[in-house]
Formats: structure tokens, sequence, C-alpha cells
């Protein structure tokens, strides 16, 4: 895997004293590449440094930790936002963009009724094995919308792939709020559908363009088809069960070549249809603001019952078992 997180981790854990070339040699990594913005190496070997630096540093939620006093990561999209003229249209840019800024993430951003989500998924690999990096990234969204906007703004809920910790007091400091939710479908914060509003201190419309046009020059990172895939199936839910074809014709690529990237990573097509049905399932009846019929109808169903069949399949309960667990 290639990950844009772990040299900047792994140099701010050894600018603390920690002993990280240690830690890489006892996993035959070299040293080498600490502080190097893409690493190339196995997703266990990956997991393990995580959990290593994790447990020799005896402190709880890393993730946050190094949100809070990591002053830039990414950035090129931290110059973009600085420049939007809200929030709206920074979490608008950091959607578009961040296929460029983060690989194979990808990034969501829904409005319902008085709130607003940005919603992490990764077809990757597993988010419920990312811990720190998944604390890491929502947390330093939201503080990167603090600084840009001198607001101390709360969130109305914050989700985590990963399964609760022991303790969540680190999380609730953090975030401002105790609506911390473990175990989703992937990383999600919600904001007040008034906080979009809230004006950018400092935004020059102009260094946007500027940045702006320089994004859109630059070359799709590897993957983009993959990393796209998602977020174009669900735009033809609605219409129904997405074929191949269409799907290939919105990423602008040959149904062959579609079908060889989706390969590559292990994957059908079909399965991917249903992956991307199954995490807007549970984020849709999970809210509780929208009717199981019309969830059925976004996801594609012409029959709800055979939503809810699917739903029972994914999840081991029924759509209205789900809701009331949540509530």
């Amino acid at each position: 895997m290639k990950s844009h997180f772990i040299g900047p981790f792994l140099l701010w854990l050894e600018e603390r004293g920690y002993p990280v070339r240690e830690w890489l040699a006892a996993n035959d990594v070299s040293p080498e590449a600490i502080g190097h913005r893409a690493w190339h190496l196995s997703h266990a070997t990956y997991c393990e440094l995580l959990e290593v630096a994790e447990a020799r540093s005896g402190e709880a939620a890393l993730g946050l930790a190094f949100a809070q006093s990591t002053p830039r990561m990414y950035a090129f999209m931290e110059a973009l936002w600085q420049n939007c003229a809200d929030v709206e249209g920074a979490i608008g840019t950091w959607s578009y963009y961040a296929k460029a800024m983060a690989g194979r993430m990808a990034f969501r951003v829904s409005s319902e009724p008085g709130r607003i989500t940005i919603t992490q998924t990764c077809d990757a690999y597993d988010l419920r094995l990312e811990r720190l990096s998944n604390e890491f990234l929502i947390a330093w969204i939201l503080l990167q919308l603090q600084v840009i906007t001198r607001v101390d703004i709360v969130p109305l809920e914050v989700a985590f792939a990963h399964p609760a910790p022991s303790d969540t007091s680190r999380y609730v400091e953090v975030f401002g709020t105790s609506n911390i939710l473990f175990d989703r479908a992937g990383n999600s914060i919600v904001l007040d559908e008034r906080d979009k509003s809230r004006p950018v201190v400092l935004a020059d419309p102009n260094v946007y363009e500027a940045l702006a046009k320089r994004a859109d020059s630059m070359p799709p990172p590897d993957g983009n088809v993959v990393s796209r895939l998602p977020s174009t199936i669900e735009e033809l839910l609605a219409s129904g069960q997405p074929q191949i074809e269409d799907v290939a014709k919105s990423l602008g690529v040959s149904v062959r070549t579609l079908q060889r990237r989706i390969a590559e990573n292990q994957s059908t097509f079909q399965r991917e249809v249903e992956r991307v049905r199954e995490q807007m399932a549970r984020a849709l009846v999970g809210h509780g603001q929208v009717t199981l019929t019309e969830i059925a109808s976004r996801l594609g169903y012409g029959d709800p019952s055979a939503f809810f069949r699917a739903f029972k399949r994914w999840t081991g309960v029924t759509p209205t078992e789900f809701r009331a667990q949540r509530a």
C-alpha cells in the first residue's frame, strides 16, 4: 500500500524522542524514508508500526495528538482551504481534490435538513484497522476548519470505522462533543448546516483560482479510476442498478480498462456496487431522517422488499431494528 501518513507521523514521533529507527529496523523497514510523504509498504507492516508506536508512547488516541501537534500536513490543500470563501466551499474543495492528496481515499459531502456530512471511505483496505490514521484525518479536518474560520466549530456527530477504545475521553476533549460513534461503515464528521456559511478569514479568491487551476493540471494519482468508482456508482444508483458500461463512460475509460482496474484490486464490479449500497444504507438508515422506501429508491431497488433482504444480509438485522438500535 501507499501511505502519505506514516512518514510525517514517524518523523513527529522521532522528534519527541521515541526510538523510531529501532522500530523500523525490527520490522525490516529502511529508516531513510522517515518524513517522506509517500511510503510503499505492506498493510500488515503499516498497522504493526502504528501499533508499536502507540504501545511504546503510552499515550491514548495518538492519532488525535498528532493532529493537534502538526501545523501542516497537506500543504497544498491547506492553501486552497485558506482561500475558499466559506466552510461550504472548503469542504467541497476537499471532497473534489482529495483524490490527489490522499490517493485511494474517497470523500463524499452530503446534506440533509439541518446538517452537512463529510464521509471518508477507502476501497483499498479495511478502515476498521486504521485507528490512528482515522483519528488523525477526521480531527485534522475539524482543526483546519477551526483555523480558517477562527471559530471553535463543534460537530453534531463524529463517527469512526474502528471499534471504540476503552477510554474515549480524549475524543470528547478534541471534538468538543460526546456524540462520537464507532464501528461504522466509514469515518465521518457531521456539522450543523449553519456552519457551512461561516466565512474563511483572509480568503483571497484570486489566489484560490490560481491554486485550483494548478490542481486541475496535476496528473491523476495511481488508481485514480478505482478511487472515483464509489462516488460514480452512488451517482448512478438513483436511476436503478448501475451498468458497468454507464459507469465506465462516466469515468472516461473503456469497460475493459475498468474491469482490469477492479480485478487488480481483487474485486468485481458487482461487489463494488454492493459495497457502495451497503455503506449508503448504513448511513441513511442510521440517521433516521429518510424513509425506508426512499432509501430503497436511492439505492436503486425498484422493490423495497429487495432492499430489506439485502440490508439484513449486510447487518444481520432489519432496517427498522438497525434504526432502533442507533436511536
